[in-house]
């Protein structure tokens, strides 16, 4: 099958035209499939459009775009409106999501390699970043399991986040090294709000 990878800077679809370890795309190509992938009903040029740019994106540009796209993936994209993949296209974007599904919270943290293209500001991505990492910590924060926590503060998302260090704490016997480091957390973060930063919500 394809896969594409989807977090970090060095963004590669694997399994399509590369048998050594994947093909590099550039962040709008990894952004075009990563929104294919995730509509496999297709989208036309104007939903497109709205999903990969904040402002207008003429259909021509799109066009463009998609013409660009089709010369790296081949027949990978398919070749009518409205613009869908000819082939399931795997991400970790799905691998968490299916993870969460069936319940397995630590594969899903496993899974999650990061915030999904970091560096992309189209708004379809930044939709998808933040419904991912929304749903993972709400997994955790009803999680009675300390390791599944504990994995969520180590990581980037998770390491400012006040309500998973005080959950950690509950979960952990008093005095243990976890207990521990969650109270010595919850105090730094603590004197940060007092110095002006908004404390995270809920």
């Amino acid at each position: 099958g394809v896969r594409l990878d989807a977090a970090g800077d060095w963004v590669a679809v694997r399994g399509h035209r590369a048998a050594d370890g994947g093909h590099q795309l550039s962040l709008r190509h990894a952004e075009m499939l990563l929104l294919l992938a995730t509509h496999p009903r297709g989208l036309s040029v104007d939903e497109l459009a709205v999903l990969l740019h904040p402002g207008d994106l003429s259909d021509v540009t799109v066009r463009a775009e998609v013409s660009r796209l089709r010369r790296v993936v081949g027949p990978l994209l398919g070749p009518s409106r409205p613009y869908r993949l000819a082939a399931p296209v795997t991400t970790d974007v799905h691998d968490v999501r299916r993870a969460l599904a069936r319940g397995d919270l630590l594969g899903a943290l496993a899974q999650y390699a990061g915030p999904v293209l970091p560096r992309s500001v189209a708004p379809g991505v930044e939709q998808l970043r933040d419904e991912l990492c929304a749903e993972l910590r709400s997994a955790v924060l009803a999680s009675a399991d300390a390791v599944a926590v504990e994995r969520w503060v180590a990581t980037d998302e998770g390491t400012e986040d006040w309500h998973a260090w005080q959950h950690l704490m509950s979960l952990c016997t008093t005095g243990s090294p976890p207990w521990v480091r969650a109270r010595g957390r919850l105090e730094r973060l603590g004197r940060s709000f007092g110095s002006g930063l908004r404390r995270p919500g809920r």
